[in-house]
């Protein structure tokens, strides 16, 4: 991670060393940065869910709505996630692959359940590398415009399953197909050394696009 830092501070970016989530749980952290502030009651229970994550991306909130108003044209690439939609603020949507998506979550309810991982190979790692190898050409679409852009990109990876080797290669094992964090204990380990591989692509991938977005714009 310090190295990925390190990267984003020799393109120009400001990164806070102090910057931390107040939460575990993608959905709230989400949530909160596009609302621009907690979501959490007053006893310390998140209280973000599904439709408030929707609404915010939607423009329920002060981070679209306060570049919309600043003239900015909002871009954003949900994920394959049932939470991550794109709203009626956003001007530029860039929607996941049907099959890839849709077929997944179908088949997942139904009694082809067990088979999902072989009837549709990597849906979930697939959709997100194409993402990610796309980030710069939805940026520079949304930029013909001639307007500044905010380009939101919401990437399942990396989250599990756990695919990725550091190379970006396609590895595949049982106990990598999870979904989630849930494992056999005896994988425990591997998990997370294969975790942690994950992300070292994943930030190589997102370095690469930023690098193309700064080059041409």
């Amino acid at each position: 991670m310090s190295s990925f830092v390190e990267k984003l501070g020799s393109l120009g970016f400001e990164v806070d060393d102090a910057a931390l989530s107040n939460y575990d749980q993608s959905f709230a952290s989400i949530s909160s940065m596009l609302a621009l502030e907690n979501l959490v009651d007053d006893s310390g229970t998140v209280a973000a869910s599904l439709p408030v994550t929707r609404a915010v991306s939607s423009g329920d909130g002060e981070l679209f709505r306060a570049f919309k108003n600043a003239g900015y044209r909002i871009a954003m690439a949900p994920s394959a996630w049932d939470g991550s939609r794109c709203g009626t603020i956003v001007d530029d949507c860039h929607n996941v692959r049907v099959m890839s998506n849709t077929g997944y979550w179908l088949l997942r309810r139904t009694l082809l359940a067990p088979l999902v991982p072989d009837l549709l190979l990597h849906p979930w790692t697939n959709t997100s590398i194409g993402q990610l190898e796309s980030l710069a050409a939805m940026h520079s679409d949304s930029r013909r415009s001639g307007a500044p852009v905010l380009t939101w990109v919401h990437v399942a990876l990396p989250h599990a399953p756990l695919h990725l080797n550091a190379e970006c290669e396609i590895v595949d094992a049982p106990w990598r197909r999870i979904y989630g964090a849930s494992a056999p204990d005896e994988f425990n380990t591997e998990r997370r050394e294969a975790f942690a591989e994950q992300v070292a692509c994943v930030d190589s991938m997102v370095l690469e696009q930023l690098e193309r977005v700064i080059a041409n714009d």
